[in-house]
């Protein structure tokens, strides 16, 4: 068994190691808009709607007055979840 061949998986996985650390510093960090777009594409695919729906569940939102934004958008949704839910049951 030859040493060169036990070592090489060790240095091979450094090397990847150090070029995901580059990578990672190289990166510029995400803007507001990037980040909230990822947020939104998140609550998206979690909820299983598209984006239409995610249009009206905003309007709806904003025309709705006396609650935080983001608590009244979940509880929407999850009312619906929990309509899908039941019926399906």
């Amino acid at each position: 068994m030859c040493l060169k061949n036990v070592k090489q998986p060790n240095l091979l996985r450094q090397k990847l190691v150090t070029l995901k650390i580059q990578k990672n510093v190289d990166q510029k960090p995400l803007s507001g808009y990037a980040t909230q777009f990822i947020e939104k594409q998140k609550v998206r695919f979690m909820y299983g709607i598209s984006e239409k729906q995610f249009s009206n569940y905003i309007k709806e939102v904003v025309n709705h007055k006396g609650t935080i934004a983001t608590d009244y958008l979940f509880e929407l949704l999850e009312i619906d979840l929990i309509t899908l839910y039941t019926e399906s049951v």
